[in-house]
C-alpha cells in the first residue's frame, strides 16, 4: 500500500537527516504526486554507489554550476534569435526597399517566433543541436536527422500528455538533451536514441528548477549506462528474450509468425525503462519502485516487469497482425502498475529459485 504524504514529509523535511532505507521502503510502493520530485531528488543520486565514476560530490556546488550554464545557454539563444531577426529584416528590406523599417521589424519578429508545435524555428534548432553534435555523422545519424527524430518524439510526447504542449516544458526537455549531448562521448550508447525526449520529460514536468531537472536527468542516464551500457545491454536483452520464449511460448511463436523483430522493440523497452511506450503516469509509478530499490535491483526487476506486461496483454496481442502488434508495443495501454510490479516480483523469485535448483548439489 502506498504511503501518505505525511510519512514522506517526516523523512525528507527541512533540516532532517534522511533515513534512506526507510525512504526506499515506502517509496517502492508509490510516491504521492506532490512529494515525488523531492523524493526522487534524494533517491536518484543513490542509484550509483558513492565511489562510482561521475557521482556528484556536492549538490549545492553542482546546482550553482548548472544554473550558470543554463543562464549562458539562454543568453546564447537570445543572441541567436536577435541574429535571425536581423537576417529576416535584411531579406525583407532587400525584397521591398521602400517598406517602413518599423513594419519590417515587426514582420521579422513575427517570422521567427516559434510556434508551440515546433517550439523553435528550424534555424535555431539546427544551429543549437548542430554544435552539440559537431562533426556531422555520429553513430549513423547526422545532426539534421537527429533533429527530426527529436522533434517527432516531442510531438508524440505532446499528443500523449497535454502538459508537454507548453513552450516551457518543451524548452526544458530540449535543453536537457542538448546539454547532455554536448557533454557526452559520441560513442555513448544512448546519445542519439529517440527515447531521450521521453526520459527527460518526467524531470521537465516534476522538478521545481532546471538545475534540479538536469541533475536528476544526469543521475538517471549514468545509472542506465552503468546497468545497460556496453555488453550489459545485449546480455539483458538476450536473457529477456530467453525468458519470453520459455514463459510465454504461444505469444513468442505468434510474434515470430508475424515477423516481429523482437530485438527491435526490446532494445527500447529494456534499456529505456518503458518511458516511450507507457502512458506518462504509469511510467512515473514504475520509476518510483525502480529508484527506490537499492544497488540497481530496480533495473534488474525491469526485465520481469516487461514480461508481466506481455503476460497481461497476451490475450489482445495474439489476436493482432504485424502492423497492429508494432503499434501496440509502441503505445501500451494504461495498466495497473502496482499489480504489474507485484507480478514481476513473483516472476523474478521463480526465476531465481529455478536457477538455484539448477546448480549442482554440494554432495554430488
Amino acid at each position: 500500500m502506498a504511503a501518505e504524504s505525511a510519512e514522506f514529509q517526516e523523512l525528507i523535511g527541512p533540516e532532517m537527516t534522511v533515513d534512506l532505507d526507510r525512504l526506499r521502503d515506502i517509496a517502492f510502493y508509490g510516491i504521492p504526486d506532490n512529494e515525488r520530485a523531492e523524493v526522487w531528488k534524494v533517491l536518484l543520486p543513490a542509484l550509483l554507489a558513492p565511489s562510482a565514476p561521475g557521482t556528484i560530490a556536492s549538490e549545492d556546488d553542482q546546482g550553482q554550476q548548472v544554473q550558470q550554464q543554463h543562464q549562458q545557454q539562454q543568453q546564447q539563444q537570445q543572441q541567436l534569435k536577435q541574429k535571425q531577426q536581423q537576417q529576416q529584416q535584411q531579406r525583407l528590406n532587400e525584397s521591398a526597399p521602400g517598406i517602413d523599417s518599423a513594419a519590417a521589424t515587426t514582420a521579422a519578429e513575427a517570422a521567427v517566433v516559434p510556434s508551440v508545435d515546433d517550439l523553435r524555428d528550424e534555424v535555431a534548432l539546427e544551429e543549437g543541436l548542430g554544435s552539440a553534435v559537431e562533426g556531422g555523422q555520429q553513430d549513423g545519424l547526422t545532426s539534421v536527422e537527429l533533429i527530426r527524430v527529436l522533434k517527432s518524439e516531442m510531438s508524440r510526447c505532446a499528443r500523449r500528455t497535454n502538459y508537454f504542449r507548453a513552450v516551457k516544458a518543451q524548452t526544458w526537455i530540449y535543453d536537457l538533451i542538448f546539454d547532455y549531448i554536448e557533454r557526452s562521448n559520441s560513442s555513448t550508447w544512448h546519445v542519439h536514441h529517440a527515447a531521450l525526449v521521453h526520459a527527460a520529460a518526467p524531470f521537465a514536468k516534476l522538478m521545481p528548477t532546471w538545475s534540479d531537472a538536469k541533475t536528476c536527468f544526469q543521475h538517471l542516464l549514468r545509472a542506465l549506462d552503468a546497468h545497460f551500457g556496453a555488453d550489459n545491454g545485449r546480455t539483458t536483452i538476450g536473457r529477456f528474450l530467453m525468458l519470453f520464449r520459455s514463459r510465454l511460448p504461444e505469444l513468442f511463436t505468434h510474434f515470430e509468425e508475424e515477423d516481429i523483430e523482437a530485438v527491435r522493440w526490446a532494445s527500447s523497452w529494456l534499456p529505456w525503462l518503458l518511458c516511450r511506450e507507457l502512458p506518462f503516469e504509469c511510467c512515473l509509478r514504475l520509476w518510483d519502485s525502480y529508484f527506490a530499490a537499492p544497488d540497481g535491483h530496480g533495473f534488474e526487476l525491469h526485465t520481469f516487469v516487461c514480461l508481466a506486461i506481455l503476460e497481461n496483454c497476451q490475450a489482445d496481442l495474439v489476436e493482432l497482425e504485424h502492423g497492429e502488434i508494432v503499434v501496440f508495443l509502441q503505445n501500451l495501454p494504461a495498466l495497473d502498475m502496482d499489480r504489474i510490479i507485484v507480478q514481476a516480483q513473483y516472476m523474478a523469485h521463480d526465476f531465481r529459485t529455478t536457477e538455484l535448483q539448477a546448480l549442482p548439489s554440494v554432495n554430488s
